[in-house]
């Protein structure tokens, strides 16, 4: 964290707007999981008008690379005071649009709810305790070969048929790919959303 000379103004005015905070809505559907989560939209949408109140505004700067995604998140004052944050790297999926894309996305999202402390509105506690531990788990063994084959599988089947080939793959990996990058598989299902089924 870095931080301007001084910091007595800012720091007291994001004291009193984590008071006020709201937990942001998840009302964007996951169609991996089948379920709801709070999008990059729904953060802003919960620290903008708190954060405005205080004299508070949030700038994000984005690099990349062949690795992935990094942001850097500068919370400024009316006084001139600020605090910077990251940079938070997120690895892309795919070397391709959509693949960097959803990085910033989900780069930008958890940089800015880790800056405000803003959650999900019915986040468990439990839940993402699980989710760190199974992050610093290592890949299982052929998982790298694995994940190829089911991007492989997104670029030319069905929606059903690649959920069809995907459940059927071993649990393990499975797993591994949502508790650790389930924006990756997200993106995946959106692409084979877009292919035309196979002819009967």
């Amino acid at each position: 964290m870095r931080t301007s000379e001084t910091t007595a103004a800012v720091f007291a005015a994001l004291a009193k707007a984590q008071g006020e905070l709201k937990a942001a809505a998840k009302d964007s559907n996951n169609p991996a999981f089948r379920s709801k989560y709070a999008d990059l939209s729904s953060h802003v949408d919960a620290i903008r008008p708190v954060a405005k109140s205080h004299g508070l505004a949030t700038v994000q700067e984005l690099t990349s690379d062949d690795a992935g995604v990094s942001v850097v998140t500068r919370i400024c004052h009316a006084s001139g005071e600020w605090i910077e944050f990251g940079p938070l790297t997120i690895p892309a999926s795919k070397h391709d649009a959509h693949g960097y894309g959803s990085a910033c996305s989900y780069a930008r999202r958890y940089a800015l709810s880790a800056a405000f402390g803003t959650v999900a509105d019915d986040d468990d506690g439990n839940a993402a305790v699980q989710t760190k531990q199974d992050a610093s788990v290592p890949a299982p063994i052929g998982y790298s070969k694995w994940l190829e084959k089911v991007q492989a599988g997104a670029e030319t089947m069905d929606e059903a048929t690649f959920r069809e080939r995907y459940d059927a793959s071993e649990k393990k990996y499975r797993h591994y790919l949502e508790t650790t990058n389930r924006e990756a598989f997200d993106a995946m299902v959106e692409k084979a959303k877009k292919n035309r089924p196979a002819a009967a």
